[in-house]
Parts: C-alpha cells; structure tokens; sequence
C-alpha cells in the first residue's frame, strides 16, 4: 500500500545509529523531513539534533512491537542483522515497509564465501557471519519482495570510524589482503540512488576500485601481488544504474586513520 501523501514524512529510519543519524542529517539539510528510532532518551536527543524526529523503540520492551510509527514515503532499515532478525523488530518493519513506497535495507557483503574470485549479488551463500552471528542471506529474505533496494555494504569508514585503529602502529593486520569497504558519504548517497532509480533486490556496495591494507596504511611500502588474497565484491549492478561514487578509489578516502 502507497503512503499517504498529506502529514507524511520524506524518511523513516528505524535504527538511527551512526550511519542513520548521518542519513538524518543529510536529509533534514536538504530541506526534507526524517523521523529516526532511538533505544534511550540520550539517542532520541542525538537524533533530534540532527533536525529530525525523533521516536523512542525499543525491542526489548514487550509492547515495542506494537508501536505504531508515522507514516513516510521512503523507509531506511539500518539496524545490524541480528536486530534486524528479531521477530519483535519483523512485525514493526513489516507494517512501516507496507504504509511506505520503498524500502532500503542495509545488508553485508558476510553474504559471500570467504575466498578467491570476485562476486556478484547472485552468489550469495547461508554463510554464519563472523559477526552476527546469523545467516544474513536468511534475515534479508524476511524483507526480499518488491520496492525494497538490499544495500550489501563492505566495511563502513566515516567519521569516527577509520580503517585503522589508534593502536595499528607498525603493521596492518592481513597487509595483503583485498578491502572491500565503502565510505559513509557513498553508503548516504547509494540509499538516495536505490530509492530514486528503484533498484529492487539485492545491490552490493563497495569501492569499485580494488585496493590492499598494505597500500593504504603505507602507501611507499609497495605490494606484492602473489601474497594478495583476492576476495572482491563486484559492484557492477550499482554502477550500471548510473550510480557514481564521490570515493571510488580507497586510497583517496577520508577517515582512513584516527
């Protein structure tokens, strides 16, 4: 059902944490009107400052499955999977992506086998990710029907998240190991994109330029392909749409180091 145009909100955003308040922010400066969900009356006031409304949900209360939220044109769903899996948090999804017109989801690019060769949305696997603990292939089926965009981000970096910790002093991690990240700015404006061109269905997200720990930490350090591990997410479906990344290129990204 298509939400009523009179007294309707731009966005929703259930789950307004660090990428949803950046969203709200993005969209209240634009001049648009955003509603965003927050746990605690200290997130509801952050939310707030961003120039949005603020709703206070919390799934672990009994009845916050039964709040009802205000009606928008678009809906953006960015909680982690897990939260995402809940049933309490289905029911309440469920019944705002069906009053919406779109629905963006962000997902994860955990979907894809940890291994050699580039993969495409079509490939995705029931993986347990290293991080939820779930399948996310499974809890993005709960909300796969029409007008709903699936965004699998790669590694989100942005203010206040860099690439690299305050204590990574000497060496990365894995040094030749292939990133599959995206900075904050292109996640804000591929959810823009995926409403606005109806992209249906699952969309990866990554820098479509490939790109080494190595070189990113120490750029003069130089690579040594035969060591690198080729895992890369291909964003070819994004791209054809006429999407156009403001960081394509990891190596000039912001937010690399605190």
């Amino acid at each position: 059902m298509a939400s009523v145009v009179k007294e309707c909100y731009s966005w929703g955003i259930i789950g307004c944490g660090w990428l949803g308040k950046a969203f709200a922010a993005h969209i209240t400066a634009s001049g648009n009107t955003a509603w965003g969900t927050g746990r605690s009356p200290e997130s509801c006031k952050a939310i707030a400052a961003t120039g949005a409304t603020p709703v206070h949900l919390d799934f672990g209360n009994p009845n916050g499955s039964e709040i009802a939220l205000p009606p928008c044109h678009h809906l953006l769903v960015a909680m982690p999977p897990g939260a995402q899996a809940a049933r309490a948090a289905q029911r309440v999804i469920h019944r705002c992506m069906d009053a919406s017109d779109w629905t963006v989801l962000i997902s994860s690019t955990s979907v894809y086998p940890e291994k050699e060769g580039i993969f495409k949305e079509e490939d995705a696997i029931q993986r347990i990710s290293p991080h939820s603990g779930l399948a996310v292939k499974d809890v993005e089926g709960c909300y796969l029907r029409s007008s709903v965009s699936i965004l699998r981000a790669g590694g989100l970096i942005g203010p206040g998240r860099p690439l690299f910790r305050p204590s990574t002093t000497s060496e990365p991690a894995r040094p030749q190991r292939s990133l599959n990240i995206v900075h904050m700015a292109d996640v804000i404006h591929a959810i823009l994109h995926a409403a606005e061109a109806k992209l249906e269905g699952p969309i990866n997200l990554v820098c479509p330029v490939s790109r080494v720990r190595s070189e990113l930490f120490d750029p003069s350090a130089g690579i040594n392909p035969e060591s690198t591990f080729g895992k890369k997410v291909s964003v070819h479906r994004l791209l054809d749409s006429g999407f156009t990344f403001l960081h394509p290129d990891p190596a000039g990204m912001p937010d690399l180091h605190p």
